[in-house]
C-alpha cells in the first residue's frame, strides 16, 4: 500500500501553503512589516513548523501500537507489505517511521 508521488506532493503543498497564510496573517497583524523586525525567531519557527507537518508519520498517519516490548508506527496492512517503525517510545517509532518511509527497495522487494 502506498500512495501515489502526485498526491503526496499535493498534501506538502497544503501544509506550505497553510503556512504561508499563517505568515501573511502574522504580517498583516503587524502592519505588514518583516517578520523578522518583530521578532528574528519567527522565521525560523515558521520554516521548523512546516518542516515538522511534513514529515511523513504526520502525512500518512500510521496506525501506532505496543508490539512486544516496543512502539510501532504501522502504514499498510502488516510490517511485510506497509512501512513500519519501531522504538522505545511514540516518538522513537515514529523517527524510525520517518526513516523507512524514504527506503527503497532492494532488488528482491525487501527494503535495503
Amino acid at each position: 500500500m502506498s500512495i501515489p508521488d502526485w498526491a503526496a506532493q499535493s498534501m506538502v503543498n497544503s501544509v506550505s501553503a497553510a503556512a504561508n497564510n499563517v505568515a501573511q496573517h502574522l504580517m498583516s497583524s503587524c502592519g505588514g512589516s518583516l517578520l523578522a523586525d518583530h521578532h528574528p525567531r519567527i522565521n525560523e519557527a515558521i520554516t521548523i513548523i512546516t518542516q515538522d507537518l511534513t514529515e511523513p508519520h504526520v502525512l500518512m498517519k500510521p496506525k501506532m501500537f505496543i508490539d512486544g516490548n516496543k512502539w510501532c508506527a504501522l502504514y499498510g496492512e502488516n510490517i511485510h507489505d506497509g512501512v513500519a517503525g519501531f522504538g522505545d517510545s511514540p516518538d522513537l517509532a515514529c523517527d524510525d517511521f520517518n526513516a523507512n518511509w524514504y527506503k527503497k527497495l532492494s532488488p528482491k522487494g525487501v527494503p535495503a
